[in-house]
């Protein structure tokens, strides 16, 4: 079994940033998908490019809107549901008031949303890490990315994922932590 360090995300960060290690990038997402409000406690499973349970959540209450968060899917160019080779689905949780801000439908894909973010600050992950996200543990191998554009709701995407979903900027733009 796998065996992966667990660290302070901001920790990790600021200290490969500050020491060369981790050298950030811009992408932008390019992926489509699919989305429905979630049902209160219904949990949504995660897994890693291995086929393991990367993480587990459950769908909440938004405190901001009052509306449970959101079921997004994603989906291969044609608008199928996005499959890894064991058949697990790319699925995970955004609240409401995130998507409602983040997410507008496809007019060139119907059924489909897609991200309006601008451009997105990640950096690399060197080695086998877990990290928290809110109230969930996440293991990230080496390989994938840390979304850094905020520093307080950092977020890990692994490599497929991230190949799968953002394009990376040949810009450089100017970054501060």
């Amino acid at each position: 079994m796998k065996s992966f360090l667990r660290v302070d995300v901001k920790d990790y960060v600021i200290d490969g940033i500050d020491s060369g290690d981790l050298v950030p990038f811009y992408a932008v997402k390019h992926a489509r998908v699919m989305a429905r409000r979630g049902s209160l406690g219904e949990v949504v499973h995660t897994y890693t490019d291995g086929g393991l349970l990367e993480k587990q959540n459950v769908v909440e209450i938004d405190p901001v809107t009052g509306n449970p968060g959101w079921i997004v899917t994603k989906c291969n160019p044609d608008g199928s549901v996005l499959l890894d080779e064991y058949g697990n689905k790319n699925e995970w949780i955004i609240r409401d008031s995130k998507f409602t801000k983040n997410y507008i439908l496809d007019p060139l894909n119907e059924g489909l949303f897609m991200s309006i973010d601008g451009p997105q600050l990640f950096v690399p992950v060197l080695t086998d890490i877990t990290i928290i996200q809110g109230d969930s543990e996440m293991n990230v191998e080496a390989g994938g990315f840390i979304n850094i554009t905020n520093l307080d709701r950092c977020y890990a995407i692994s490599d497929r994922d991230f190949y799968d979903t953002y394009s990376i900027l040949e810009e450089k733009p100017e970054f501060t932590l």
